[in-house]
């Protein structure tokens, strides 16, 4: 059954002539009936002997997801190169060197010698404290 399933998905990119890198990434929870290598070998079959495996740098990656009885497949282009499409890690890629924390502290402190003595302390007397109740009510 995945066999039929899988094949109009795998022909949508696997269907030109030029050798192109795959991985596949399994995951497999709540089952123990269906196995990894039924499925491996139904994918290989489908894709080819023309398409290479390339783990470390694929341009597309199977995934293939088995939660309980139900299976999720899909083909995701440069799925490595875009760290799972986990939009946290892209972010922190697009910035890779953040400012050392010894450069922000030395930041802080020329502009705190800028300021005046007197504003750098707190005037805690005109702050009316919020948990004690006030008599005028």
């Amino acid at each position: 059954q995945f066999a039929t399933t899988c094949d109009p998905i795998i022909s949508q990119f696997f269907s030109g002539e030029e050798p192109v890198g795959w991985g596949i990434e399994y995951k497999c929870r709540n089952n123990s009936g269906m196995k990894k290598q039924e499925f491996i070998d139904v994918l290989v079959e489908k894709i080819g002997e023309t398409h290479f495996v390339n783990y470390s740098n694929p341009k597309y990656t199977l995934l293939l997801e088995i939660n309980h009885h139900i299976l999720a497949f899909s083909v995701l282009p440069q799925y490595k190169d875009y760290c799972k499409y986990n939009i946290q890690t892209l972010s922190q890629e697009s910035n890779p060197h953040p400012k050392d924390t010894s450069e922000v502290v030395k930041e802080n402190e020329t502009q705190n010698k800028d300021e005046p003595e007197e504003s750098k302390k707190e005037d805690n007397s005109a702050k009316p404290d919020p948990l004690v109740e006030s008599d005028s009510e």
